[in-house]
């Protein structure tokens, strides 16, 4: 048993991932973080020196890695349940809990990062879910609305099931 956790960039998926890793004291894992610890350098970096397909691609690799994880807490990328291959590895590895924003959350996005427009940051995040959205409930076995739940009242909600 696993708890994937996904969701739009900045969803709180890696905090409220270590948060419920501990409180289950279990393994956490973030996908963003092994492939950094892989290359040495930020995602962010990455995915402007690589561009998305290359990116996206390393992240297929870390996430083919975790085939066979148990007791582990999983935060994935916001991007990578736009590939079916790691879409369908997660789905195997346990429950996937999708951690759904209401918006765009202007101050958990200084700096703009790269993936969003910098002239329109709030119009590119707003086509982002969209574009996403169809991903993440394919997955979902549950879906938490975040708004302005704490982190530790996130972990609650994934604990009661």
């Amino acid at each position: 048993m696993n708890f994937i956790l996904c969701g739009l960039p900045k969803s709180g998926k890696t905090t409220v991932g270590r948060l419920l890793a501990e409180r289950l004291s279990w393994d956490f894992v973030d996908t963003d973080q092994l492939i950094e610890d892989t290359y040495q350098t930020q995602c962010s970096e990455l995915y402007q020196a690589k561009g998305e397909l290359e990116f996206r691609g390393l992240e297929k690799r870390a996430i083919a890695n975790l085939v066979g994880l148990k007791r582990t807490v999983i935060s994935t990328g916001g991007g990578s349940l736009m590939d079916c291959e790691n879409r369908a590895v997660l789905i195997r590895l346990g429950t996937c809990v999708l951690l759904k924003m209401s918006g765009f959350l202007k101050e958990r996005f200084d700096p703009i990062p790269p993936y969003l427009d910098r002239h329109s940051p709030e119009k590119s995040f707003l086509e982002l879910a969209v574009k996403r959205k169809p991903f993440y409930e394919e997955v979902a076995n549950r879906t938490i609305l975040v708004g302005n739940l704490t982190p530790e009242a996130i972990v609650q909600e994934i604990l009661n099931g």
